[in-house]
């Protein structure tokens, strides 16, 4: 008889327990997958019980126990967390937007790729994601500066200020704490305006 098997994925900056049972059938662990968009699990229980069209082929859902070592851990299919993250995300879970966004994006590139015969491994795809996980730190940091060079324009400052928030929002906690770092060192050359920025402004 096969052995579960047992693999922690990163996607979008969060870190997703996925298993193969053996039977062939896979599954994600219940905490990881409400972790992965800053919720705790029993907001998957909510989301299964309630009355949205993403729920509704799931109702009477049984969470199947896993054992790891000497704990059960509780799991549902893949598609089940599919539809949880995309329900989320409709209801304006920056964090879910953001993961699915990156699911899609890969896939495309996974499914290009094969189309080509371009081989990449697994470390090469996650240096591409590391890379637009980088690229949410650039742009808040190049939205503080546009928000400070227009104050007087209403428009453009809302937008500077939307385009913030709108990244800060994707960054997990460690991705934030880079963020201020880089702010701190860029106001710290402006010390009459510095404002320190701090993980007291963290808000996933």
């Amino acid at each position: 008889m096969k052995d579960i098997q047992h693999v922690t994925v990163a996607i979008a900056g969060s870190y997703v327990d996925l298993f193969q049972l053996p039977d062939g059938s896979r599954v994600g662990s219940l905490s990881s997958t409400a972790q992965a968009i800053g919720k705790v699990a029993q907001d998957v229980s909510h989301f299964l019980s309630g009355n949205s069209p993403e729920a509704a082929p799931y109702k009477g859902l049984t969470f199947h126990k896993i054992p790891v070592k000497r704990t059960q851990i509780a799991s549902i299919p893949l598609e089940v967390m599919v539809a949880y993250w995309s329900h989320r995300a409709e209801k304006g879970n920056i964090q879910a937007k953001s993961l699915i966004r990156a699911v899609t994006q890969e896939v495309l590139e996974r499914r290009l790729d094969g189309a080509l015969g371009i081989h990449q491994t697994e470390a090469q795809y996650e240096e591409q994601t590391t890379a637009l996980r980088e690229k949410l730190i650039v742009q808040a940091v190049q939205a503080n500066i546009d928000i400070e060079e227009n104050r007087n324009n209403e428009e453009l400052y809302q937008m500077a200020v939307a385009a913030k928030n709108t990244a800060c929002a994707q960054m997990n906690k460690e991705e934030f704490k880079v963020y201020c770092e880089k702010e701190t060192a860029r106001r710290l050359e402006r010390p009459l305006e510095f404002q320190p920025v701090g993980l007291a402004d963290f808000k996933n």
